[in-house]
């Protein structure tokens, strides 16, 4: 999360606009790997 923090505050960021990002802690991952071998 705090990568993401840095990202968002620094000026390569200043074309994030109106932008929802979701910081799960890599929660997901496993469920996002499975799907996509899947596919």
């Amino acid at each position: 999360m705090a990568d993401l923090v840095t990202y968002l505050a620094s000026p390569k960021a200043h074309f994030v606009n109106g932008t929802m990002i979701e910081i799960d802690g890599g929660q997901m991952k496993p469920i996002m790997d499975a799907t996509r071998d899947r596919v």
